[in-house]
């Protein structure tokens, strides 16, 4: 008797099982189905008017032409702003060409954004946010902001022609847990710094080309802690290539070439300096100035314009470097500490103080 009532039992759970599936395929068909393309112009002449009559899970479709209005995405969740041949949002020098807003879920894909007369894409208050295969020229301030937001993406995009930071990621709340994403984005005449991090954000910043940045490279600030800048190449920057203020970072696999000041310039403690390939600067290649606890490990400096390897804080471990051609020492440590450690390096000339 056990044993049948086994038996049915397992039947009826593998039922309610089956059951439970097939009713949540239902939803899911039903939400699929559901959901719309939009097209502009073909549906609604203008792209505001197809966001407003949008819901969740609608796909907008943006045809080919210049589109001079302000666009707003506010308070929405799972909608795709695509757009189709080369479909402009054009700020016309005097607004925004677009905003998101309160919103989650949503991804920007495909347009060309220019002239806008502030950031050519602002993304404030939101999450789960993708900004992909984009081309921003022309912007007043930055040319993607992002403030106060948990998860967001911002891939595969080109940035020309910004006036303030190519990409700026703030925060002014509690720590993010999310991660927000800088990668694979090509950023040419950047106005000031070509990624710019501040706040408690948990960034990852990898595999972008920067060229010529009036002021830094990236600039992580000092209160984004524990931020990843991760095989990017930097060519001409006005100021640093990379400056970290921040504490426990990652700095590895980034190549950062003709730079004004420092290759790499590293204001605070506990951070990582691998692999990076530092080549031509008009300062330090790699300079720590302040903070203890930094590994500088296995990189690569060459034709500094002043010192290869430069420390003025102690209790930092400098390790299998190579180092030539500096305009002053390959190794300056300034600290007068003692207590920086050195193992492993090729460095043709040093002065320890």
């Amino acid at each position: 008797m056990r044993s049948t009532d086994r038996s049915t039992d397992r039947f009826t759970g593998r039922s309610t099982r089956r059951v439970l599936a097939a009713a949540a395929l239902v939803v899911t068909l039903a939400a699929v189905a559901e959901a719309d393309v939009l097209r502009v112009p073909a549906d609604h002449p203008t792209i505001q008017e197809a966001v407003d009559a949008s819901q969740d899970g609608d796909t907008i479709e943006i045809g080919p032409g210049r589109w001079q209005e302000p666009v707003t995405i506010a308070g929405r969740s799972t909608l795709i702003l695509r757009g189709r041949g080369r479909a402009v949002l054009d700020g016309d020098g005097v607004f925004e060409p677009l905003r998101i807003v309160g919103s989650s879920r949503i991804v920007v894909e495909n347009l060309r954004i220019e002239n806008s007369g502030g950031h050519g894409v602002q993304i404030t208050d939101s999450g789960e946010i993708t900004v992909q295969r984009c081309r921003i020229r022309g912007t007043v301030l930055d040319g993607i902001s992002v403030a106060d937001c948990g998860e967001v993406r911002i891939e595969r995009n080109t940035l020309q022609d910004v006036g303030n930071d190519g990409v700026r990621l703030s925060h002014s709340g509690e720590p993010v847990a999310d991660l927000q994403v800088v990668t694979r984005n090509r950023l040419r005449n950047i106005g000031d710094d070509g990624v710019w991090v501040g706040g408690p954000v948990n960034a990852l910043i990898e595999r972008n080309v920067i060229r010529v940045a009036l002021d830094d490279g990236i600039d992580v600030a000092a209160d984004a802690a524990g931020c990843r800048v991760i095989a990017n190449r930097i060519t001409v920057a006005g100021d640093e290539g990379i400056e970290i203020g921040a504490e426990g970072c990652e700095i590895a696999g980034n190549r950062v070439a003709r730079i004004e000041g420092d290759g790499i310039d590293c204001d605070s403690g506990d951070n990582q300096i691998v692999r990076n390939r530092v080549t031509r600067t008009g300062d330090d290649g790699i300079d720590i100035d302040g903070g203890t606890g930094n590994l500088v490990d296995a990189n690569v400096v060459q034709k500094a314009g002043a010192s290869g390897i430069h420390l003025t804080s102690g209790s930092n471990s400098v390790i299998n470097n190579v180092v030539r051609g500096s305009g002053a020492f390959d190794l300056h440590d300034a600290s007068g500490s003692g207590t920086n450690s050195y193992d492993r390096n090729r460095f043709r000339t040093e002065q320890i103080d």
